[in-house]
């Protein structure tokens, strides 16, 4: 066989298993893109948002919700906040089509080297795949549901921007402590709206998707500023920031408190006669009335439509009426007469008592009741222990 027959015949065998290969990859193509869930479930989705209640001043009484979610726009947000996701997450967002092959070779190169270690494990999957995987397919782990979240991704790629994508990524995510989305992420972590959140708080908010229990601030400060330290060093090896900014993020003090969701006190029976007014307002007839096309109604619709509530409650006044109206249920308390003990306390209940009692003098200002053990009593009044060798007289 001369080498020209050998070269032909070369040829020959790779065309056909090019010819082959390509039939295969069309026909595995086919049958993974055959029964693929409708997009327009997606671009047509509306993630349930919590309905905020608030006050005559405009402060909050609380806050009604089977997720916690308070959506918004991209220009609503700090812009540290979609930077520090991308550099976290898929820093070639705004480069791929749906996938990124490059992100995939590394992540299958980082998980082989950390496998034999037991370290942990990376992901390939960009935004985009996120979102399909969350809210289109199931989290099963196969060839085949990979495939279709590819095919989908593409799909979507083409069929909204990539800002709205983004956007949805951002309000949808869980964030730990019952969080969804970046606001509620900022009210929950920093107290504070989106808008507000610096680079090093974003940052902080930006490491929580790979494991929201993991990283919590409130539960593990050292792995959460540990993870922060990571997705700012992402956003200086992208030269998106400055060294002067880097250092800057990484030195801010970080304040962990939670925005207040809902007043205590008297406002509570205001909120609930809200709560019970809305729920009853809301019902199919008058959602048609509206003209507000929904499936939802009753408790249903106002835990999930994200409304905003305002009354005319009045904080101060309420708080004062509701403080009145203690003070003269106390007083009619008191004109009953004694009544007896609260419950009686053998030798070893009274032990346990004085060790455990959690009580401290700043207890005792105020209206608040305290609970206190009657140790004698005599013509001119009872002695009483309040726990913790602390002792009492009341005439």
């Amino acid at each position: 066989m001369n080498v020209k027959k050998v070269f032909l015949w070369s040829f020959g065998l790779l065309f056909t298993l090019g010819i082959l290969g390509c039939a295969a990859v069309a026909g595995l193509f086919y049958w993974a893109s055959r029964d693929l869930p409708d997009l327009e479930r997606l671009t047509g989705y509306e993630a349930p948002q919590a309905t905020v209640i608030l006050a005559r001043d405009g402060s909050t009484i609380g806050t009604l919700a089977t997720e916690k979610r308070y959506s918004i726009t991209l220009k609503e947000m700090s812009p540290w906040l979609p930077m520090s996701f991308l550099a976290a997450e898929d820093d070639s967002f705004y480069q791929h089509h749906g996938v990124d092959p490059v992100a995939i070779v590394r992540a299958f190169i980082y998980n082989l080297r950390n496998k034999a270690s037991g370290g942990g494990q990376q992901g390939g999957s960009t935004i985009t795949q996120q979102i399909i995987k969350q809210l289109l397919l199931s989290s099963e782990r196969s060839y085949t549901r990979k495939m279709k979240e590819a095919i989908l991704a593409y799909r979507l790629e083409h069929t909204v921007s990539k800002d709205d994508i983004l956007q949805t990524y951002l309000n949808y995510i869980y964030l730990g402590q019952h969080s969804y989305g970046v606001e509620a992420a900022a009210r929950t972590y920093f107290g504070k709206h989106a808008s507000d959140i610096t680079l090093a708080e974003s940052a902080v908010i930006a490491g929580l998707p790979q494991a929201p229990s993991r990283y919590n601030p409130f539960r593990h400060p050292e792995a959460a500023k540990a993870r922060q330290m990571y997705v700012l060093g992402r956003l200086r090896t992208l030269k998106w920031i400055t060294e002067e900014q880097y250092q800057q993020a990484i030195n801010e003090p970080l304040v962990y408190w939670s925005m207040p969701e809902n007043r205590g006190g008297a406002s509570k029976w205001y909120f609930e006669e809200a709560r019970r007014l809305l729920v009853e307002f809301f019902t199919e007839e008058n959602l048609r009335t509206l003209g507000i096309d929904t499936l939802k109604s009753g408790e249903e619709y106002v835990y999930t439509a994200g409304l905003t509530v305002r009354t005319a409650m009045d904080p101060v006044q309420q708080d004062a009426a509701g403080a009145a109206l203690r003070c003269g249920l106390e007083e009619l308390d008191k004109r009953q007469g004694w009544r007896g003990p609260v419950k009686k306390l053998s030798p070893a209940e009274v032990t346990e008592f004085r060790e455990k009692s959690t009580f401290a003098p700043a207890d005792l200002m105020g209206k608040a009741w305290v609970q206190a053990v009657v140790t004698a009593v005599d013509a001119k009044g009872a002695r009483v222990l309040l726990g913790k060798g602390y002792t009492g007289y009341i005439p």
